[in-house]
């Protein structure tokens, strides 16, 4: 379980049943895969893979899941800090989901500098080519198959009530 504590803009979605569908499809094959990672138990990505199977056209699927475990192996490789997550059916999203989400929508919505931003935030020097090239890829894999991430007025304005916590080893938990 993570720390709910942390508090953001009003604006922002604070449960899964306020996402937009794209936004949504994302998170619950992150909060998987990551369980997937944490638990060792691969039964969690063949829940991505079926996701994606039955979300995007047989031509586009390997190429998004390239993309997305691109994505998540940078947060995990060059994490500045621990990425917040909560279990996949959790009705809740974490600041750090929405700073995932939002990095996507950026690069969907062609706002290259609030992309680089949260990737900044997000990773180490070493890990933000990769992070923002995955992401700006798996942006338009969704967008190409009509799967839009919305625009928000409060893109970037997220605060965190405890500020951010580094750890020796960061990595996604």
């Amino acid at each position: 379980m993570i720390d709910d504590d942390f508090c953001s803009a009003e604006r922002n979605p604070m449960t899964v049943s306020e996402l937009h569908p794209a936004e949504a499809l994302f998170l619950r094959c992150f909060r998987s895969w990551v369980l997937g990672i944490v638990s060792q138990d691969t039964r969690h990505w063949d829940q991505v893979w079926n996701t994606i199977g039955v979300s995007f056209p047989a031509d586009d699927r390997a190429q998004v899941m390239s993309h997305f475990i691109e994505m998540i192996r940078s947060l995990e490789l060059h994490g500045r800090r621990v990425i917040h997550h909560h279990q996949p059916d959790c009705p809740c999203v974490g600041p750090d989901e929405l700073k995932v989400l939002t990095l996507l929508a950026a690069c969907q919505n062609r706002r290259p500098h609030l992309a680089r931003n949260i990737a900044q935030e997000l990773v180490g020097d070493g890990g933000q080519n990769p992070l923002f090239a995955a992401s700006i890829t798996l942006a338009q894999l969704f967008e190409k198959c009509g799967l839009a991430m919305p625009v928000r007025d409060d893109w970037g304005t997220l605060q965190y009530s405890g500020g951010n916590v580094f750890y020796d080893r960061p990595t996604i938990h």
